[in-house]
């Protein structure tokens, strides 16, 4: 109910039910529609009926933390509705002086019933877990307007208990004997149901939700047996012949409910009923349990590494290792790349010095940059930064493509640095008594030509295709892809 609402609603509770108008009724009704104990009544036809006539007789009452609604054993005059707070059940245990927490009830949620029923005293205490403020109908308007309603709902969790094969024999009476005696215990995600060497004080019945049964074979690793579900008993015949619990059951759903139903004369005459029965599940489960200790202890032998307990500074030192582990991984590559360029470096080192060597000592050998480096700016062992920082080849100043770069005039490198062959010596061509380099171009690429400082110089150039010839002015030429040969003529 929100924060509003749930104010507009005590202002409303706080007047005397014969005051109220039926403005006020049909208000308040609005105001509680949400709550889930008045929701539950809207699946029937006269659903908004009992809510009218709860709304007409309820009136208010609050407690603080810690304070105490009634207490078991106590005579029952009032039911209650949650409208703000919470509130926990407690019931004694057999064998002991303190109370036990059974489960939480929540806003919406009602108390108080079975006492107005079944005309007995208080099966549990009822303690605020904070402050609290409740709806209540007395007595005798609880008798008039939710007697039959919540008979029914009874009915209907007899109606459970009559499924399980245990009460098969018994009557509808005996039934809600067993009922009223029994207890919804709620349960969050791995709390703990029973431990292990616990006494048995009572048996249980799953509601809903799933439940995991272990066994503590050793004191590191707790052995899994089975598991339960709805409608399933466990601990009957522990019960049964009064020894401690076997077995530890843990809670697998986000929430599980389960009935513990404490031993009754009730109890006793179904165990004179199953004796045979209760005698045959125990072997059943014991030699199953013995069957699956077996097995984990086979398994503890064969793979004793991977059933060993780790300290935190083992399992700090297995971190540290793999850390170095990763880390040589990491400088090995670098060394095999290093390695691998070192090795292509020799191999065209030695290339260039074969190629030193065929020419002989009296050639004149222009200077060129070293190839392992022109290699390495499209070579894939470079890192992507190093390719995007490296100049591409067509920015450097001569251009080197292939093995070593030549010009035509040595003498004049650093003046004309604009004719690059892809062969190992320029093409020289005889015509007319006149020598002249020819330079062959793909469609690809082109090359800025510049003309020479020290002497005049005529180009003319013959295109294969259109058979045109163009005279070059003094600045230059810039070459398109479609020229095929260049001619070189010196006068």
């Amino acid at each position: 109910m929100l924060e509003d609402h749930l104010a507009e609603a005590l202002h409303l509770l706080k007047k005397q039910p014969q005051h109220r108008c039926k403005m006020e009724i049909d208000l308040l009704v609005h105001l509680t529609q949400e709550l889930p104990f008045f929701k539950q009544y809207y699946k029937q036809e006269n659903g908004l009926l009992i809510h009218r006539e709860c709304c007409k007789h309820m009136f208010v009452e609050r407690f603080l933390a810690t304070d105490i609604v009634f207490h078991v054993d106590s005579i029952g005059t009032k039911f209650y509705v949650i409208l703000d707070g919470q509130v926990e059940v407690l019931i004694k245990r057999r064998g002991f002086d303190e109370l036990e927490s059974v489960r939480i009830l929540r806003q919406g949620e009602s108390f108080g019933e079975l006492a107005l029923i079944h005309r007995q005293p208080r099966l549990a205490t009822i303690r605020c877990v904070n402050d609290c403020c409740f709806a209540v109908l007395d007595k005798q308007q609880f008798q008039q307007i939710l007697h039959y309603e919540q008979t029914k709902k009874i009915e209907q969790n007899v109606d459970y208990f009559a499924q399980i094969s245990i009460f098969n024999q018994l009557n509808r009476a005996q039934l809600t004997q067993i009922y009223l005696n029994s207890f919804l215990y709620e349960y969050e995600k791995h709390q703990t149901v029973l431990q292990e060497g616990d006494k048995s004080d009572s048996f249980l019945i799953v509601k809903a939700g799933l439940f995991q049964v272990r066994k503590l074979v050793n004191k590191q690793h707790p052995l899994i047996l089975f598991e339960i579900g709805e409608l399933q008993v466990f601990g009957f015949y522990h019960l049964f012949n009064k020894i401690p619990y076997e077995y530890s059951i843990i809670c697998l759903s986000p929430k599980g409910q389960i009935y513990k139903i404490h031993r009754t004369s009730l109890i006793e005459k179904i165990f004179e009923g199953h004796t045979q029965d209760l005698e045959k599940h125990k072997q059943e489960i014991n030699s199953y349990v013995n069957f699956k200790v077996h097995q984990e202890q086979n398994t503890h032998l064969k793979y004793p590494r991977f059933f060993q307990i780790k300290t935190s500074c083992e399992q700090d030192k297995e971190i540290q290792e793999e850390c170095i582990k990763t880390c040589k991984n990491k400088e090995s590559k670098n060394d095999n790349y290093k390695s691998r360029n070192q090795l292509i470096k020799q191999k065209m080192d030695t290339m260039i010095e074969q190629s030193k060597r065929k020419l002989g000592p009296k050639s004149n050998i222009p200077r060129f940059n070293s190839l392992f480096e022109i290699f390495l700016k499209s070579h894939k062992g470079l890192t992507e930064n190093q390719r995007q920082n490296s100049p591409s080849l067509l920015e450097t100043p001569t251009r080197q493509i292939g093995c070593s770069t030549h010009f035509f005039n040595n003498d004049e490198q650093q003046n004309n640095p604009f004719i690059t062959f892809r062969s190992s010596s320029p093409i020289i061509m005889n015509k007319g008594g006149r020598q002249f380099p020819i330079l062959k171009l793909s469609n690809s690429q082109r090359t800025i030509v510049k003309s020479s400082h020290h002497y005049n110089s005529k180009f003319q150039f013959q295109d294969y295709y259109n058979q045109k010839q163009i005279q070059i002015q003094k600045g230059g030429i810039s070459l398109s892809p479609d020229v095929m040969k260049l001619k070189v003529y010196k006068y």
